[in-house]
């Protein structure tokens, strides 16, 4: 059995599109340069990297989504509007030397290819039509520069072959029933739910409790805290301080940006009336977050920046997340931003306060491990399990023999308690080696030092420090298919 594939085409994918059984009102259009110059710039700019980075595609026409058959039970079934709760499935394969011609059969490493799969609704306008993008971020690639991304796996079934990927979600608003901030919410609850097992959340789920208007208003942020601790997914509010925003690494905006990027929990950032999450970053030479990963669906945000359409994923820096921006007219506009941060339960240390007294203790310490090890790295922080920092840091130990064995003297101590659910967690690297410091986040008073348990440093043998990202692209240049004879 082969997937039979056809070559990536928009006059071909608009075609199958409205010759569909679910679009049965369409059938028989034709098609005219005219309509295929919209269809691309109203439809295909919105998922660019995957559609430029592609040269097969397979569509299904007939899927059946969650979201998509939530929402036409709520409102669409009540219109003439969509006449369908089913969806199109588009798959796009990258590039293959072994492809010869429009069939293929998945190998071992097929999974190398498969950039990922967008959804599309069975609706008349271009602009309305896209509904979820599934981005392997194991494949695809974001421009000339490596960005780090936060993903979960996902197995992806078509016609009895399987691929495994790596995916952050990302989810178009219809501009109806649902906007930016539903949006927002719904990729942060579908990766959360999937990464660290939250409770599932549906549509209407992230609603207000009060009238949902149609076309819908919004919510404002406030409102967004409300829904997601509603559905036991805890966050808390930082309003974002222009007079520190910089892309200095002493910026509380950066500080906070960071350490939940690291730590792989998406960062909701609503600014007048817009929403967006940051999901990933690329990093400095010193390893440090440069440019953040951002999921802005309907590409107003980023539109009001660089002055260019770009939906889906752009790479922005905390400046033009933060910062005043110029209008198409000169005029200036004042941000006024907002961060909604994953709040893990047990986690009581002021977030602001804690980074500032962690940043000056690891200054100390630095110096400290100069006269004994040499230059010392930038450090890393997440907010993770104990067990995954034990792991970690079992995984890190040097033998008995070992000259800085010393250094580990409360490690065993350490693996043996009973602490806290989770933990901050920090590193950086010196030569060879490997620095962590664990810290108790329960810490009840404000002002009062460092919570250590255990003081000091536990070394191990690693030139890297942990990362909990998704290197996006990382498999690359390997052939995925075989030719069928």
């Amino acid at each position: 059995m082969a997937l039979e594939l056809t070559k990536k085409d928009e006059r071909e994918l608009l075609k199958v599109l409205l010759n569909s059984k679910i679009m049965a009102d369409m059938n028989g259009t034709a098609i005219v340069d005219d309509m295929v110059s919209d269809f691309k710039e109203m439809l295909i700019k919105r998922f660019w990297p995957m559609w430029d980075s592609a040269v097969w595609m397979l569509v299904e026409s007939e899927y059946t989504d969650s979201v998509w058959s939530e929402l036409y039970s709520l409102h669409y079934s009540q219109t003439t509007y969509a006449k369908s709760n089913k969806l199109f499935r588009v798959h796009l394969w990258g590039a293959s030397d072994n492809v010869k011609k429009s069939s293929l059969v998945p190998a071992n490493d097929a999974d190398d290819k498969y950039i990922g799969f967008v959804t599309l609704r069975p609706v008349p306008d271009y602009d309305k039509m896209l509904s979820m993008v599934m981005p392997n971020w194991n494949v695809l690639k974001l421009g000339g520069e490596t960005a780090y991304v936060m993903t979960y796996k996902r197995k992806v079934n078509i016609n009895g072959f399987t691929y495994n990927t790596e995916v952050a979600p990302f989810y178009s608003q219809e501009q109806v029933y649902l906007c930016c901030c539903h949006s927002a919410m719904l990729m942060v609850s579908f990766y959360m739910h999937h990464k660290y097992n939250t409770p599932h959340t549906d549509v209407t789920d992230i609603l207000s409790d009060n009238i949902h208007l149609v076309p819908t208003e919004g919510e404002s942020y406030e409102k967004i805290l409300e829904i997601l601790t509603r559905n036991r997914i805890h966050v808390f509010p930082f309003v974002v301080d222009k007079s520190v925003a910089s892309e200095d690494a002493s910026s509380k905006n950066k500080l906070i940006l960071d350490v939940n990027i690291e730590s792989g929990l998406p960062v909701i950032v609503c600014r007048n009336g817009h929403a967006l999450v940051v999901f990933g970053c690329t990093r400095a030479a010193n390893g440090k977050p440069d440019k953040y990963l951002v999921y802005d669906e309907s590409g107003y945000f980023v539109f009001s920046i660089l002055h260019r359409n770009s939906h889906f994923a752009n790479l922005l820096t905390e400046k033009e997340l933060f910062d005043d921006t110029i209008d198409e007219n000169g005029e200036t506009v004042k941000a006024n931003a907002v961060m909604v941060v994953i709040r893990y339960p047990k986690v009581f240390v002021n977030a602001v306060n804690h980074y500032g007294n962690l940043s000056c203790y690891l200054d100390k310490q630095r110096d400290t491990v100069k006269k004994t090890i040499g230059e010392a790295g930038d450090y890393k922080t997440v907010l993770i399990r104990n067990s995954e920092a034990k792991f970690r840091l079992n995984s890190l130990r040097v033998s008995s023999k070992h000259p800085f064995d010393r250094h580990n003297d409360k490690l065993e101590k350490l693996l043996e308690s009973d602490l806290t659910e989770f933990v901050y967690f920090s590193e950086f690297c010196c030569r060879d080696y490997t620095l962590s410091i664990v810290f108790d986040p329960t810490h009840p008073v404000e002002g009062a030092g460092i919570p250590l348990r255990f003081p000091g440093m536990f070394i191990g043998l690693s030139r890297t420090p942990m990362d909990r990202l998704t290197e996006a692209g990382k498999q690359k240049n390997i052939d995925t298919a075989r030719e069928i004879v």
